[in-house]
């Protein structure tokens, strides 16, 4: 086994490591996919779990928000300003 860098922080000691093991053919596995609107497992006996998040609806909507904004600076450069300071806030 190798030891990694050994992180430390306020709440957390983290010790990454490699470990090399043999590999056979299994009889049993499973699958996830993650992605930005689910997430999706499924394993060799017929399970399928599928969890569905709004992640990418909520990101789209702000970005036009913000898109929509930023049109209005030309005309209304205080108004956008003002809403621009206001949205970006809670962006991450």
């Amino acid at each position: 086994m190798r030891v990694g860098e050994i992180s430390i922080n306020e709440n957390k000691v983290l010790v990454p490591f490699r470990k090399d093991v043999g590999l056979s053919n299994p009889d049993d596995w499973i699958a996830i996919d993650i992605n930005e609107s689910n997430v999706t497992a499924v394993s060799s006996n017929p399970h399928i779990l599928r969890i569905e998040n709004n992640l990418r609806t909520i990101h789209t909507t702000y970005s036009n928000i913000i898109r929509r904004i930023q049109k209005l600076k030309k005309s209304k450069p205080k108004t956008a300003e003002r809403l621009l300071k206001k949205h970006s806030s809670r962006r991450r």
